[in-house]
């Protein structure tokens, strides 16, 4: 199951350098229409080139731990046997979707 925020690919190259003005350069994660979907500064206190492989990760690895709780889900019921990954996932997911208050900005 994909939800509304993994419907599209996104990803970041490492030439991909925007200048934010007053902000200085940031690295651009786009969507596969090209349309920047988040920037990350590029400072001495910034990593913006991890940042940005992590932001364009974040639509897969939500796919994939949904997919991953739907199979945990399955198993528990045909098995009885609780996994506790299960925990884990659905607070990820609910971090994801901004239903958590560690997902609220």
């Amino acid at each position: 199951m994909m939800s509304e925020h993994a419907s599209e690919t996104w990803h970041s190259r490492p030439d991909d350098i925007l200048d934010c003005g007053q902000y200085g350069l940031s690295r651009a994660v786009r969507s596969v229409t090209g349309r920047v979907v988040a920037h990350c500064p590029i400072t001495a206190n910034a990593d913006g080139d991890a940042e940005a492989c992590l932001i364009a990760a974040a639509p897969d690895l939500l796919a994939a731990c949904e997919e991953a709780t739907a199979y945990y889900e399955m198993l528990e019921r045909a098995t009885g046997v609780e996994h506790g990954v299960l925990a884990s996932l659905r607070a990820a997911i609910a971090k994801a979707r901004g239903e958590s208050e560690g997902g609220k900005s």
